[in-house]
Order: C-alpha cells, then structure tokens, then sequence
C-alpha cells in the first residue's frame, strides 16, 4: 500500500500519466491505482497516487488544500477558461496598470461561490458539463456553484512577448496535448487570432493557496472579467496537495 505524490507534465492526460507510472515504476504493474483530485491537460504539478487498499480512502485525500502557480493571458478568453478552448472575445490589455492586476489579485483572498467550469468533468442532469459544452447546449443549463476559500494569493510579475513568441509558445504547448480536446481546431483559431492581432502581449504570473474544490481556471476567469478585459490560464503548475508535493 502507497500513498504516491508524482509529478504530472503538462499537456499530459491522466490516463497517459498513469501509464507513465506504471512504466516508471514496475513495482505497481499490478496494483489497483487511483488518483486525489485531478489536473487539466493544461496544468502540470504534483498529483496524489493512492494504491491498492489506500484506494479506499481517495475521499479523504481530495479534502486537502492545494497551492497553485499560473501563468495567464490577459485581454483574451475562451470557452474552456484556458488555451485549450475556443476564443471567445478580445481586448487589448497591454496598458492595464500593473496595480490594477495586483489588486485583483490580492481581492481573490477569501470565500467565494464559484461556478464550476463550462469544461469540467462536474455533472448536470447526467451528463458532464464538457459534454454539455461540446454539444452547444451549455447555455440550456445553469452553471453550478459551490462554496470556494482562497487563503493566500500573491501577485509574482509578468513577461512580455511579441505576437510571434506567444503564438510559437500556444502551439508548442496545444501539440503536447493527445486525444480529442478540439486541439486541432484551437490551433488553427489561435494562428488567426494572431493574424488579426499583432502587437505584444503581457502574461502574467500568481501563486494560490486554496480551499480542495476551487478551479484555477475560474479564478483567472472572474480576475480577468474584474478588470474588464477578460483574462485566460496559459499555464497552471500545482506546487502542492496538502503537505505533500513533488
């Protein structure tokens, strides 16, 4: 019996990542495997592998608090809340003054109610609100909700890039990304958003400290919406699950 912390990589899928383990680590080929919580392919950081009878106390594991690192985009949004999703709107948010961001940001600390996703795996009459969103049908059904705490949130800086190097970095990152997560049409919506927009771009970086539950996706989203320009998840890096951590 085990309780793993392993490091997920970004763009890696979660049935990809637990094949990765048990080549890995042939001592657990033929163990029973789950996993505490779960990681888009857009994030990368420290999962929790329980085996065998520890399977049994999964729940006791997705209680735990999580600290993030996330690097996002702000001025763009899509329908996923991250690069992996269909554009949705744009603004030009090069001259946002770095205080506004900041203060954001440190705003975000405390309990909230947050609408899960419109790509996430929580389920609606049955059906997952992914699928809901793939079908079109996602505006037929209200967003559910639930009761969130940010416990610390700091502001970390950002990096400029030019349309070229932001656009070269997307791509880089969508072709990591197997299986069917609309990545090819993404792509190709991504080279003409930046066909039609030129100029540069800020991404910016935050660290989370986080109440079991809350969606940094979501967090980015309603930052970005807060200050008017719409904002979208580059990269989300979990540094920790509890006191656990890769």
């Amino acid at each position: 019996m085990a309780i793993i912390p392993f490091f997920k990589r970004y763009g890696e899928t979660l049935d990809r990542m637990l094949n990765r383990f048990r080549k890995e680590q042939s001592f657990y080929t033929e163990s029973k495997i789950t996993y505490a919580g779960r990681l888009d392919p857009m994030a990368e950081g420290t999962m929790l592998l329980l085996t065998d009878e520890d399977v049994h106390a999964k729940d006791d594991y997705l209680k735990l608090d999580k600290v993030y690192q996330v690097e996002f985009i702000l001025g763009a949004m899509t329908d996923s809340y991250d690069i992996l999703g269909e554009i949705t709107s744009y603004a030009d948010a090069f001259d946002i003054p770095i205080a506004k961001v900041e203060e954001s940001i440190a705003n975000s600390v405390g309990q909230h109610e947050q609408n899960y996703p419109p790509f996430s795996s929580k389920t609606v009459s049955g059906k997952p609100l992914w699928q809901w969103s793939r079908e079109g049908s996602i505006d037929e059904i209200v967003l559910p909700s639930q009761e969130i705490e940010v416990k610390e949130a700091q502001y970390l800086g950002f990096n400029s890039y030019s349309e070229d190097n932001l656009s070269t970095r997307i791509q880089t990152s969508l072709s990591l990304v197997h299986g069917d997560f609309r990545q090819e049409e993404t792509s190709m919506a991504w080279q003409q958003f930046f066909r039609e927009h030129s100029g540069r771009y800020r991404v910016f970086e935050a660290s989370f400290h986080v109440s079991s539950g809350t969606y940094i996706r979501s967090l980015i989203h309603d930052i970005g919406q807060q200050l008017g320009v719409g904002a979208v998840c580059l990269k989300i890096t979990r540094k920790r699950v509890g006191e656990y951590e890769v």
